[in-house]
């Protein structure tokens, strides 16, 4: 079975990650390419784990001549199924298959509303509302076209039954997965040790995106070291919002109290230091962030959002809080900070919440049974 799964970049994100895991526990069982832009470090990790990866440039907004050349692309490697894992591709590669005779499988895998949110959350320029409610508009017309529409996200999964995005017989359930890897092997560097074990540690990892609302996350900080509470913040990641973060610190007059990392690809060692991971989206698909904080016994405290609610049992195995409350974010953490034992309960709690319910093997065999019933 010739697989081709399509994505728009290789750059650290959650879809990425996904998709490596998958080609990796499923390498030996399917022959896996792989097309996306070599734009970052899983371009090469894709490569590891699959027959081959082909490059695309994605760098127009629409290219007639790129989509064509995915047309014969897709024909030289006779493949049988094709797997979008982002917008954009999923629309390059679903117009690519009608100028084809003998069609594939053509499979939209939905990592979160995020492209959907993001045209209703985001105030823009006339043309740039244009532009993007065209894209919608397209969208919606290629998935007429889709054979299958697989969700990470039970939630959305449950939202489109319910509101008949999808005709239900084509949708799917798959939530992402992780290695249950021992604790215990990862090293931590010397460089991000806490140096003070009395510090409370509160991290994020991800971009600083409108979308990620990482402000909430430092003005509540902020406000509790104000209050003279011990802590320090630890920000993974980057993106184009990161200026305007770095900005909002400068002014507090708490800049040594904040460290930045850049960007980092294997981010477990970081997550091990955490005391608490912060996570204040505005919307989410599956977190997989929060599945690695989880497993190594990390609790979380995330905005109350379709996805983060799948992982995190408000009061359970974690705190949820309303999307832009910066004082419902502040008193959740001082409950943490000023409650050790609450901090280990929810430690235990998370680590069994993402051993039963998202152990990679589980989520690999859920894939190989629907791609079985495929032929």
């Amino acid at each position: 079975m010739n697989i081709g799964y399509f994505i728009e970049s290789s750059c650290i994100a959650g879809a990425q990650k996904s998709l490596y895991l998958l080609l990796k526990y499923t390498d030996k069982k399917y022959n896996n390419y792989v097309f996306c832009p070599d734009d970052g470090p899983y371009f090469e990790k894709f490569a590891s784990v699959s027959k081959k990866v082909i490059t695309l440039n994605l760098n127009k907004r629409f290219d007639i001549k790129e989509i064509y050349r995915i047309r014969n692309l897709i024909k030289e490697y006779n493949l049988d199924i094709i797997n979008c894992q982002t917008p954009k591709i999923g629309i390059w590669a679903r117009l690519a298959t009608f100028f084809l005779l003998d069609k594939p499988y053509i499979i939209m895998t939905i990592h979160g509303f995020g492209f959907r949110a993001y045209l209703e959350r985001t105030k823009t320029g006339f043309y740039d509302r244009t532009r993007k409610r065209i894209l919608f508009i397209l969208e919606r017309f290629l998935d007429l076209f889709t054979d299958y529409f697989i969700f990470v996200s039970k939630n959305d999964y449950e939202k489109s039954i319910k509101n008949s995005f999808y005709p239900t017989p084509k949708m799917r359930y798959i939530p992402n997965g992780i290695e249950l890897i021992d604790p215990l092997t990862i090293t931590i560097p010397k460089e991000i040790k806490k140096n003070n074990k009395d510090i409370f540690r509160v991290g994020y990892i991800g971009r600083f995106s409108i979308q990620k609302s990482v402000s909430v996350l430092v003005k509540a900080c902020i406000e509790l070291l104000k209050e003279n509470y011990n802590i320090e913040c630890i920000l993974v990641g980057d993106g184009e919002e990161k200026e305007k973060i770095i900005s909002l610190i400068e002014g507090s007059g708490y800049k040594n109290k904040f460290i930045f990392t850049g960007e980092v690809f294997d981010v477990m060692p970081y997550i091990k230091t955490f005391d608490t991971l912060v996570l204040p989206s505005l919307w989410e698909g599956l977190p997989h962030i929060l599945i690695e904080a989880g497993l190594l016994g990390i609790p979380a405290i995330a905005s109350d959002v379709d996805g983060n609610k799948e992982i995190i049992i408000d009061g359970y195995n974690g705190f949820l809080f309303p999307s832009n409350d910066i004082n419902s974010l502040k008193s959740r953490l001082k409950i943490l900070i000023d409650n050790p034992n609450k901090l280990y309960e929810f430690s235990i709690n998370i680590k069994d919440t993402i051993t039963k319910y998202f152990d990679i093997t589980k989520v690999i065999n859920s894939y190989e049974t629907f791609y079985n019933t495929l032929f």
